[in-house]
């Protein structure tokens, strides 16, 4: 559901949570695939890696949606702004595991990003 906002320039829209979906693009299934290797190197589960994931979908769809209406949009350009917000959360959330696993490892990212590499082929295989 859109609606247009007083302090927003002519011709472009707020964007309220209520009926909105987001489309996904190649980039959000590799990020996905990412985020989901970065869980999966805490537990090596796949099925409570994409619960989780899903769990945390709404909250990612929020700070898309929030970083939006913080830089407001013409109503024709809302679709592909709001893919790229929502793969920037996504991109946000990886960077976030990887920084937590290169602290609880005292690694660098290089150590992480082989671990991941790994944990992406063993997705791949499923």
């Amino acid at each position: 559901m859109l609606h247009n906002q007083t302090n927003v320039k002519e011709g472009q829209m707020s964007i309220v949570l209520e009926n909105l979906s987001i489309t996904k693009d190649k980039i959000s299934a590799v990020l996905k695939r990412r985020w989901l290797a970065c869980y999966m190197l805490y537990d090596w589960n796949y099925r409570h890696a994409e619960h989780t994931f899903a769990t945390n979908e709404m909250e990612r769809f929020q700070k898309a949606i929030e970083t939006l209406n913080r830089d407001p949009c013409a109503a024709s350009e809302l679709n592909q702004k709001l893919t790229k917000a929502y793969n920037r959360v996504l991109m946000e959330d990886v960077n976030s595991f990887i920084r937590q696993h290169m602290k609880v490892w005292s690694a660098d990212r290089t150590v992480v990003e082989l671990e991941l590499a790994r944990a992406e082929a063993e997705l791949l295989q499923c």
